[in-house]
């Protein structure tokens, strides 16, 4: 891999080493007989030394860059100690204390949070150690009650300042070292022994994270040295007890897989328990994606369509004969090769284990939440051994009940518990179905729901439009006391052209302080009935609401038109009716607590319904982050007076067209005929 200039790598060490001079720079013991590091420095470097960034001595300083062979024209560039070189790979150390190695002209599968990375080595190129010192040298600023920094630029790590430093004592520049270390926030407020001990553990989460990225694809060998060293660096520290149990299961595992595997027999001609037993043990290998973050793990394939060669999909696919195979499994907590992340900036991994699969199909075969939490990527590692005993007893009890019965007749016997979430399942399925079983029972259930679970079953028992529900229904929208219960309510009668809902979202779109802030259910609904009255709520709110709550029903409109709701995905209903309500909103140009016109969140709207958006091939709009065409409403220009004049061409747009107006439900926007 050559850099831009044409020189090789080894001839950019050569210039970079003699334009730095560190060759000439003094050993580090004679540095600190000049009195620049203190004897807690010194301690701190070398151990740093001792446990791999001692070859920064004869290292060259470089600034690597990347791109994603998935992502086309994505690059980045990051530091780097040079450490080796052949013919077609690198060796350097960056932010942890074991080398990486690149290929130069060849794809590199690299570890990380989301999924592994497929590099390409762009450059390496001399970098400017001591002009990343000086940057260094600005102390952390104390963090806000909330936990967030007083600035806006991230504060690096206590590892970060630490390995700087180090490399700042073995370059000889030691004159940064003393205001890299001690502008860490924990050294200012906890001295230095607490700020070597939190060196540690960030080493310690670093090796941690990079081990197990790399259990989702490398070799389990690969993974453990680096749960080793996290434990020696942290031995009882936040993720030791992971890396401790991790490390013991993967060395079984490390030893197994020197045995040459068998050949298997076609599962599918297996009994049905060795079958069960067979799709269990892919399990170990199975690196499954998470579809967002926070998010799920996506069990059965990411498509739309479920991969069936999965041994997830297998699995799901032999319900109530893999259930007792799966029962078993709760107890196995080999580790597989999927890995759960909250937040990429999070430090807290979930390598999930087969005792995860085990529960997440259970949960999909038996249709219930197990043991379930309010808990995103919840799933059963996050149990305690007395709550996961009650999870294996509460599925063997409901197989034990079940296992001679139709899938029909579980879900009927839904309704006979005391759980919301069965009632919705069960009324569901059955929807799903066309069946019309569901219809009394989930009636008779409604006013035993909770707060906010009763709006929601009367949605759903609307959709299978039984006017003979509309008394059930109208009883939640007139007297529930959880206002989106009532909400959800109206929109179910609706649903069932029942024009008493209207009354309800009037009332609440004119609410200066809605229950929920921007509450957009209430918008949708009027803009979906598009009534006299409906329309004239809406004008209302525009002429005579506060900038804020103007604002606020404004980019609801929008959203709404496009269907897409803070709380669901709705039918989208743009209209023509809506636009008397924008223009009327275009004559205000006042503006609210964050200084945002009325006018201008209008003209917004207005050019997003008539088709103007930056991307006209989306047919989703999102209503409160949508971009419009700036040569037709430029909402990011600071010229007051620019904006003035397109919303004086949208409004004389309007007038010469609006009789020839119409909403085009195939391309989602107001077409003139």
């Amino acid at each position: 891999m050559n850099s831009p200039s044409g020189f090789s790598i080894s001839l950019l060490i050569v210039l970079f080493s003699t334009a730095t001079s560190t060759a000439e720079a003094p050993s580090p013991a004679a540095r600190n007989h000049e009195g620049d590091v203190s004897q807690e420095m010194l301690a701190l470097f070398q151990k740093l030394d001792t446990l791999g960034r001692a070859p920064i001595k004869d290292a060259a300083f470089v600034m690597l860059t990347f791109a994603t062979v998935d992502a086309p024209g994505h690059e980045w560039s990051e530091p780097a100690w040079l450490i080796s070189e052949n013919d077609s790979t690198i060796r350097v150390l960056t932010d942890d204390l074991t080398p990486h190695t690149y290929n130069k002209a060849a794809p590199t599968t690299a570890p990380s949070s989301w999924s592994p990375l497929n590099l390409l080595l762009r450059t390496v190129a001399p970098a400017d150690l001591e002009a990343q010192l000086r940057a260094l040298c600005k102390p952390d600023a104390e963090m806000r009650p909330d936990g967030f920094p007083t600035k806006e630029a991230t504060q690096p790590e206590p590892a970060t300042r630490a390995l700087m430093a180090h490399a700042a004592w073995q370059k000889g520049f030691t004159k940064y070292c003393e205001p890299v270390i001690t502008g860490d926030l924990v050294h200012q407020k906890e001295g230095p022994e607490k700020y070597v001990a939190a060196v540690m553990e960030d080493l310690a989460w670093r090796h941690f994270l990079r081990g197990v990225n790399l259990l989702m694809f490398a070799d389990r060998k690969e993974v453990l040295p680096h749960l080793r060293l996290a434990l020696q660096l942290s031995p009882n520290g936040e993720h030791a007890k992971d890396a401790k149990d991790l490390l013991h299961r993967l060395e079984k595992m490390v030893t197994e897989d020197a045995s040459p595997p068998i050949a298997p027999r076609n599962p599918l001609e297996m009994p049905e328990p060795a079958r069960a037993q067979y799709f269990v043990s892919q399990l170990r290998d199975l690196r499954c994606q998470q579809w967002a973050q926070p998010g799920d793990i996506a069990l059965y394939g990411v498509a739309s369509v479920p991969d069936k060669s999965l041994p997830t999909s297998q699995l799901l696919e032999m319900g109530m004969a893999a259930v007792p195979t799966l029962i078993a499994s709760l107890e196995d907590d080999t580790p597989t090769r999927t890995v759960y992340h909250w937040r990429d900036f999070d430090k807290h991994r979930v390598v999930w284990r087969i005792s995860d699969f085990a529960y997440a199909i259970l949960c999909d075969i038996t249709k219930k939440q197990l043991g379930q939490r309010s808990q995103v990527g919840f799933t059963l590692s996050y149990l305690d051994p007395p709550e996961r005993q009650a999870v294996i007893a509460e599925v063997n009890e409901w197989y034990v009940k079940n296992k001679h019965l139709s899938v029909d007749e579980q879900m009927l016997g839904f309704f006979a518990g005391g759980s919301t979430e069965e009632w919705a399942t069960a009324g569901e399925y059955f929807l799903e179905r066309g069946d019309k079983r569901a219809v009394a029972p989930l009636a008779e259930r409604i006013p035993m729901a909770g707060k906010f679970d009763q709006g929601e079953l009367c949605i759903l028992l609307a959709e299978f439009g039984d006017p003979a529900t509309k008394d059930v229904i109208k009883k939640v929208m007139d007297s529930a006391q959880e206002p989106s219960d009532r909400m959800n309510a109206a929109i179910a009668l609706d649903k069932l052209g029942d024009a008493s809902a209207i009354p309800v979202a009037i009332e609440f779109v004119k609410l200066e302080e809605p229950p929920y802030g921007n509450w957009d259910e209430p918008v949708w609904l009027l803009l979906h009935c598009k009534t006299k009255d409906a329309i004239d709520a809406l004008m209302y709110v525009v002429t005579e609401g506060s900038p804020r709550r103007v604002i606020e029903v404004l980019e609801s409109i929008t959203s709404a038109a496009f269907g897409s709701l803070w709380s669901r995905t709705s039918t989208p209903v743009g209209c023509v009716e809506v636009c008397p309500v924008l223009l009327a909103a275009m004559d205000r140009a006042d503006l609210d607590e964050n200084g945002r016109r009325v006018k201008d969140e209008a003209a917004v709207s207005f050019a997003a319904l008539t088709g103007h958006t930056q991307d006209s091939s989306s047919r989703i709009k999102y209503g409160r982050f949508v971009r419009v065409d700036p040569a037709v409403f430029d909402q990011e220009s600071s010229d007051v007076t620019l904006r003035d004049r397109q919303i004086e061409a949208l409004k004389s747009w309007y007038e010469m067209n609006k009789h020839d107006l119409f909403w085009d439900p195939e391309r989602q926007e107001i077409c003139c005929r």
